[in-house]
């Protein structure tokens, strides 16, 4: 891998991000593990939907990770990286 191969086209750094690093990854696996450990589906009653949020969790586990623009990852609504791909 080339040192440029982590600049994203908009000239973000796809190591620093993270939705590359797997930072976001372990952020939602830690609060997945912390809401069971302290009973946050008895406190949310009447709140928030407690097995809606583990849901949402879990769909941060296992996709929320991206090879980066460059490998076909980052948003596909963005603008930057469409045109760099076209030309």
């Amino acid at each position: 891998m080339k040192k440029y191969d982590l600049v994203a086209p908009c000239g973000d750094y796809c190591g620093g991000c993270g939705q590359y690093n797997g930072l976001i990854v372990e952020t939602a696996k830690q609060m997945r593990e912390f809401a069971g450990l302290y009973g946050f589906e008895f406190r949310s009653k009447g709140i928030f939907d407690f097995k809606q949020f583990v849901m949402e969790l879990e769909w941060f586990v296992e996709n929320a990770k991206c090879p980066g623009c460059r490998q076909g990852g980052g948003p596909p609504w963005c603008e930057v990286r469409k045109c760099c791909f076209e030309k």
